[in-house]
């Protein structure tokens, strides 16, 4: 009896928890969002349902053989326990991704009005063809890429501009200084490669640019692919032309990515039909203003959604072969294989399950 009694306090306590806590989450919030109150009301209701009626594991260890492991009732509660807080840290997680959106629109706006207030940004500098660098921590790299970007390619004036990731980044003032007829833009923090790029093309096409190429800065892409990657564009037999390394020529650094780039070739080409094999590539070519017109929005691992956006808008997708060259000094900004990997996965799932191809915000 006294055992019963001890276990009836026991539940009693994590009921008191669970509603304290539960009070403590919808009167501390001012604006608590339905989606908020149907997840915590539904974990709340769930919690108290087990503490009220602990026998529904009983359910559980029916379903195959766990009564006969030792302590079987305990694990099943510490996995159900485990279920309920992945279910939270997935939650958590996604409305953190949406503050980082949020952020991430802020900081292009103010970085915008920034440039705008400076006055740095000459409408002369711009060209028909303009290459588009996202640069972070580069100083050391982007010098020897700039000074091998020609100044036309197939008879077509080429203009650069060189988004730096980060305003107290170096790397501007080595651009500014060695090579005045660059657009320089500065993003006022670090926010990815995918929102400077955006931020470099939204400025193109205010000032009329009808071809974009993207380049890293770090040395990686060669500028004598130039002629190559723009001439099915410059013909007009397509709107969207990818460097395709394995092609051209890679000088593997990862064999992780090499056999990544395989698999995820692979997928995006056979299984979903698109002419992309080297998906994660960002040197390639567009004309401007269609690949505006589909609202790319990704601000760090944005190679998928530029390729299934321009597939599902009907836009003519190709591929080149181009060289990929290994750094020559600096680490890559892509951070770990594995974790690049997932990111890339999770895009992949994204855009491959999504029918809806978004307008430009």
């Amino acid at each position: 009896m006294g055992a019963q009694t001890e276990w009836l306090q026991l539940r009693l306590i994590f009921a008191i928890a669970v509603i304290a806590i539960l009070g403590w989450i919808f009167f501390r919030r001012h604006r608590l969002q339905i989606r908020d109150a149907l997840l915590c009301g539904g974990m709340g209701m769930l919690c108290l349902w087990i503490i009220a009626y602990p026998s529904i594991v009983d359910r559980v260890l029916n379903l195959g053989r766990i009564r006969e492991f030792p302590l079987g009732r305990v694990v099943v509660l510490l996995l159900l326990a485990q279920l309920f807080w992945l279910v939270v840290l997935f939650v958590l997680r996604e409305r953190s991704n949406d503050q980082v959106e949020r952020f991430n629109r802020l900081v292009s706006i103010l970085s915008v009005e920034l440039e705008r207030n400076n006055g740095d940004v000459s409408p002369e500098k711009f060209r028909e063809i303009m290459v588009v660098l996202p640069a972070y921590r580069e100083e050391e790299n982007v010098t020897s890429v700039l000074e091998k970007i020609p100044k036309q390619v197939n008879g077509y004036s080429v203009g650069v501009v060189v988004v730096v990731d980060g305003i107290e980044d170096p790397t501007a003032n080595v651009v500014q200084q060695r090579f005045p007829g660059a657009v320089v833009l500065r993003q006022l923090v670090r926010v990815g490669s995918g929102a400077a790029l955006l931020r470099g093309y939204r400025l193109c096409a205010s000032h009329g640019v009808r071809v974009v190429v993207s380049m890293d800065s770090d040395g990686q892409h060669s500028p004598d692919d130039l002629s190559v990657l723009l001439q099915p564009i410059l013909d007009g037999t397509h709107d969207v032309v990818i460097g395709n390394r394995l092609k051209g020529g890679w000088e593997v650094e990862s064999t992780w990515r090499f056999v990544g780039l395989h698999i995820f070739g692979f997928i995006v080409r056979v299984l979903m039909r698109i002419n992309a094999w080297d998906c994660s590539n960002t040197y390639r070519a567009f004309l401007l203003d269609p690949v505006m017109a589909i609202g790319l929005e990704e601000a760090q691992y944005h190679t998928l959604e530029l390729l299934f956006k321009a597939h599902r808008a009907g836009l003519r997708i190709g591929e080149v072969p181009i060289r990929v060259l290994a750094r020559r000094s600096g680490t890559s900004k892509k951070g770990n294989t594995l974790y690049y990997g997932y990111q890339f996965f999770k895009r992949l799932l994204r855009y491959g399950l999504s029918k809806k191809v978004n307008g430009m915000k």
